[in-house]
């Protein structure tokens, strides 16, 4: 299995665009053979799951999809986390200095 088409098996709802450009960002080969040690798809898949975030609840018929966008979250920053990526957000807020 490659690298474009294990990201294709993990988030069928993304479109193949954003998920082309993704790769391109995290220097990804799409026709590699895909490696589950392999930083960079794992941060791409990271960067997927933000990405779904951002995709909406529809539903037609008796069918109702609806992501869970904390877990969605957690998933994507656990990966970030694993590997000191900048992304990471820890939760806790950066307050500056600020004069009044």
């Amino acid at each position: 299995m490659t690298n474009k088409d294990w990201l294709n098996e993990i988030v069928p709802e993304v479109s193949q665009g954003i998920k082309d450009a993704i790769m391109v960002a995290r220097e990804v080969n799409p026709g590699a053979t895909y490696s589950v040690t392999d930083q960079s798809i794992e941060l791409a898949e990271a960067d997927m799951y933000m990405r779904m975030r951002r995709i909406s609840s529809f539903t037609e018929g008796s069918l109702s999809v609806k992501y869970d966008l904390s877990s969605l979250k957690e998933q994507a920053n656990a990966i970030y986390k694993l590997y000191g990526d900048p992304k990471y957000n820890d939760g806790i807020p950066k307050i500056r200095s600020v004069k009044l």
